[in-house]
């Protein structure tokens, strides 16, 4: 996974040059635009375990990686469970609580890593 450093804020023009890659680390980063999450999505794997909090509209367009890391979320809203739900491998460990319907959402997750505390609640709606 190439991680360009520290970076606490990022341009279009270096984002665009740092897609070229695969996979991609900016867990340094606090926050991202609508834009940044737009050239973003056509990654296959990222991590941005740096962001605290996203839009809907980013969300969505996170929602098309394959592999995503979003470890410095606390909450989520349910348009945002429902459209992480179609990553493959999605990790939210930084989540302190769900809704009903976010754990459903979330149940359809491939790999999904979320706190211990939040498990039994996505092992209801999970396919048995």
């Amino acid at each position: 996974m190439f991680s360009p450093g520290s970076l606490t804020s990022i341009t279009k023009k270096q984002l665009v040059g740092f897609c070229s890659f695969e996979t991609l680390n900016l867990d340094s980063l606090g926050s991202i635009t609508d834009e940044q999450a737009k050239i973003l999505s056509k990654l296959s794997e990222l991590s941005l375990n740096g962001v605290i909090s996203l839009t809907d509209q980013q969300a969505k367009s996170l929602s098309k990686i394959e592999s995503l890391y979003l470890n410095g979320l606390t909450s989520i809203s349910d348009a945002q469970a429902e459209s992480l739900s179609k990553v493959s491998d999605l990790e939210l460990n930084g989540l302190t609580s769900i809704t009903d319907k976010q754990a459903e959402s979330l149940s359809k997750v491939e790999w999904l890593y979320i706190s211990e505390d939040l498990q039994p609640l996505i092992g209801k709606y999970q396919k048995q």
